[in-house]
């Protein structure tokens, strides 16, 4: 089951990276009415608008290593709701390489393990 929640993390990693939106889409559950994302440089929580504009983006991105994602931990919370703790190494920040933590909460339904919440923030310099 841990593993069916990492391919989560992998496969956001590969679609930011080489850009893929139907592989993006795929990640997030975008049927539940609370998806919720807080980013990193943005001051309010996005959504379901978010991720699709990101996956417009990726129609017309070039691949490029823009991040990567480790030391990666699953909890299983019950057999439907994993907590995924990474760290990611942001490679295309404007000043410098970055690192985040990131939070995922990930939710098994009917179609797969889908994001349904994450939390990105700067690691303190």
């Amino acid at each position: 089951m841990q593993d069916d929640v990492l391919l989560v993390v992998r496969n956001y990693e590969e679609s930011v990276n080489n850009p893929n939106s139907t592989l993006w889409l795929s990640i997030w559950d975008l049927q539940y009415d609370d998806l919720t994302i807080l980013e990193n440089d943005k001051p309010h929580t996005l959504g379901r608008k978010y991720v699709e504009h990101i996956a417009e983006w990726m129609k017309t991105a070039r691949p490029q290593k823009r991040q990567t994602w480790h030391t990666n931990c699953v909890f299983m919370l019950r057999p439907d709701l994993a907590y995924v703790v990474c760290l990611r190494t942001e490679h295309n920040m404007p000043e410098e390489q970055r690192e985040s933590r990131i939070s995922l909460l990930v939710r098994r339904s009917g179609s797969g393990w889908k994001i349904i919440h994450c939390h990105f923030s700067f690691v303190p310099k």
